[in-house]
């Protein structure tokens, strides 16, 4: 198919994609669209005419030159699945080494072009698209907004192309190099040649109306997802200074709940000059506001936050939590090296919180932390119904020692031996012995303490 053709069915893929399958928020959506678009024009690089090897001129006409040579021709390798599997692990590998500079020289050179090339196979500018396209790239790559989603858009966009082309006469080698066969999805009589009437009046108007009935679809829920003007108190953005006398039980202004899809990794950087609040149990609302995953919504709780491992999944590893705690918490907070500290998540990950820097601060907490039990009571409450998430991520993020009280959630903790203590693993809070030996049982009022380090929720 023609470039045109294909960064439309890019775009499409990737727009329903984000809608449909990850939920997402608008940017975050747009994003992985116009990704997409880019990645379903990359096969094309076997061909020197092409609307990507003619991106950046002599430098990826060369580029497309030895990609061409190297894949045996147009429809080649570039055009099978391993091709798509190559283009797809380079770009997961420029992601990976991000914290590199050649890694992030790499990647940023893959979506300047991608998003120049979809933007000018969409006739949507000439070198202001170009000036946009670098733009965008440094932005993704500068603040590893969105970065989790190229990978998969350069898999889905190239999966894409190569859906694209099996529907012309030609078809794509997709087992190639094992074998040269062309492969195509429609019969002899109803295949179209690149270029012809049927693409141009029949597929590109028909991927024109689904990319609008797509849009449609996404923008229904903003409404819908958008909080209630209540449910979060007045913007504000004064600061407390260390050592504040506030008590720890009055909320603070809170801004909106940023939204970041970050799973598995640690994004955003730390404001330079950030004070506790509440004797250092709570953080400075202007630096640590707040940030939650926007793929995790109320409608898909029992696969996500309700799932038992689940934070296991979108947990960044140690590697990235200790860099972040030593090289950007601390010296904003004005925490000394070597003290005790627990990197911890405002909004936590088992009520579906970011990873970015927004969501996180070096608390010093007592042991056992107790806002571990309020983010498995308000957890537990989610899950069954007792309150939304938005409303206890709300809760959470606005003072976490008021959230039960302010949500009006009924708990009990109960006491248990050593022998049946609870399982906190990855934020999931499961017993391990079905009750067993219970020493004692307590009703507490909520933000009391707990009278053993060893107790369950119920």
């Amino acid at each position: 198919m023609l470039g045109h053709s294909h960064a439309l069915s890019g775009v499409l893929a990737g727009a329903a994609a984000g809608t449909w399958a990850l939920n997402l928020p608008p940017a975050p959506l747009a994003l992985l669209a116009a990704t997409t678009a880019g990645y379903a024009l990359v096969p094309d690089l076997d061909h020197c005419g092409s609307t990507m090897a003619r991106e950046g001129g002599f430098l990826t006409e060369t580029f497309a030159w030895c990609v061409r040579a190297a894949s045996g021709g147009h429809r080649h390798g570039t055009h099978s699945l391993a091709g798509a599997a190559v283009f797809t692990a380079a770009t997961y590998a420029a992601c990976e080494f991000r914290g590199t500079w050649p890694g992030r020289i790499v990647l940023g050179v893959f979506l300047a072009i991608a998003f120049a090339g979809a933007l000018r196979a969409l006739r949507l500018g000439g070198h202001f698209a170009d000036t946009l396209a670098v733009a965008g790239a440094v932005t993704v790559v500068w603040s590893g907004y969105g970065l989790t989603l190229v990978p998969a858009a350069a898999a889905l966009g190239t999966a894409v192309h190569l859906a694209g082309d099996m529907l012309t006469d030609e078809g794509v080698p997709l087992l190639w190099p094992f074998t040269r066969r062309h492969y195509r999805l429609l019969p002899e009589p109803f295949a179209f040649t690149t270029g012809t009437r049927p693409e141009r009046w029949i597929v590109a108007p028909a991927l024109i109306v689904a990319l609008a009935a797509v849009t449609l679809a996404a923008c229904r829920p903003l409404a819908r997802s958008s909080p209630p003007p209540q449910s979060r108190q007045a913007s504000g953005t004064s600061q407390d200074p260390a050592g504040t006398t506030t008590p720890p039980d009055t909320p603070w202004p809170s801004q909106p709940l940023r939204h970041v899809h970050d799973p598995g990794e640690m994004t955003g950087i730390e404001p330079a000059s950030c004070h506790f609040r509440g004797g250092g149990q709570l953080p400075d609302p202007g630096c640590t506001p707040g940030s939650i995953d926007p793929a995790v919504t109320q409608a898909n709780i029992r696969s996500t936050v309700c799932r038992t491992g689940y934070t296991m999944t979108v947990r960044p590893p140690e590697s990235q939590t200790e860099h972040f705690k030593s090289d950007e918490a601390y010296p904003a907070y004005g925490v000394a090296d070597g003290t005790r500290t627990e990197l911890d998540h405002l909004v936590p990950l088992e009520l579906g919180g970011s990873n970015d820097a927004s969501n996180l601060w070096p608390e010093v907490p007592a042991a056992p932390n107790p806002k571990d039990t309020v983010e498995g009571a308000l957890h537990d409450a989610v899950c069954s119904g007792e309150v939304t998430l938005s409303a206890a991520q709300d809760a959470i993020a606005s003072n976490w020692m008021m959230a039960e009280s302010r949500l009006g959630i009924s708990w009990r903790r109960t006491t248990m031996d050593g022998d049946n203590t609870i399982e906190k693993e990855g934020g999931d809070h499961r017993n391990r012995s079905l009750y067993a030996k219970a020493a004692s049982r307590a009703s507490l009022m909520p933000g009391s303490q707990p009278p053993s380090a060893s107790c369950f929720l119920t």
